[in-house]
């Protein structure tokens, strides 16, 4: 599998933590990282805060910024060679940059709108095994758990009954429907 690497700014505020809107192109471009490394494709990012150095190391990352400044990032890498820079490419370009085969003639888009319509309609009805099933169909078609946040985000504007609503907020931060299970380690404060 190829080895991507990922030359970017970042977006830190005064206190050090880094800000992701959600449905930004950043947020989006990195679930589609998370996408390409379930796809068992090696992704190591660096941030110029963080890894200043690995930005000299690379001599032609270090001559694109030095022509364009910080507009050149993010920088992508494929295998060594720039693929891409001064964007976010979308996950159709990650996956062709990477040579995966998606399936052709739009197929994976459609598979994966199937699968939110289907979360969508299962969380709106308040059926919870159906709206499980959709999680677990959502990998199948390359959806990543950030964009299933995104699409609960979107849901979450209609009425939604809250046991559904709690449902959904297992799955996503645990995969599982079950009610988390009490730990005597943890203090509550």
């Amino acid at each position: 599998m190829p080895k991507v690497e990922v030359y970017e700014l970042g977006s830190c505020c005064a206190d050090n933590q880094r800000v992701v809107t959600p449905g930004s192109p950043r947020s989006l471009f990195a679930a589609d990282l998370k996408w390409l490394e379930a796809q068992g494709v090696q992704v190591i990012r660096y941030r110029f805060a963080e890894n200043a150095d690995a930005f000299q190391r690379h001599p032609a990352v270090k001559a694109l910024i030095e022509a364009q400044g910080h507009e050149a990032l993010p920088i992508l890498l494929v295998d060594g060679d720039i693929a891409s820079c001064g964007g976010f490419p979308s996950r159709p370009e990650l996956a062709k940059a990477v040579g995966l085969n998606v399936r052709g003639d739009g197929e994976l888009f459609q598979s994966a709108l199937r699968v939110a319509a289907g979360l969508s309609a299962a969380v709106v009805a308040g059926n919870v095994p159906a709206v499980k099933s959709q999680f677990e169909q959502a990998s199948q078609v390359g959806l990543m758990r950030d964009d299933l946040a995104i699409i609960i985000q979107v849901v979450r504007q209609f009425p939604v009954r809250s046991d559904t609503l709690e449902a959904v907020e297992r799955l996503l931060a645990f995969g599982t429907t079950d009610p988390p299970k009490s730990s005597s380690c943890c203090k509550r404060i």
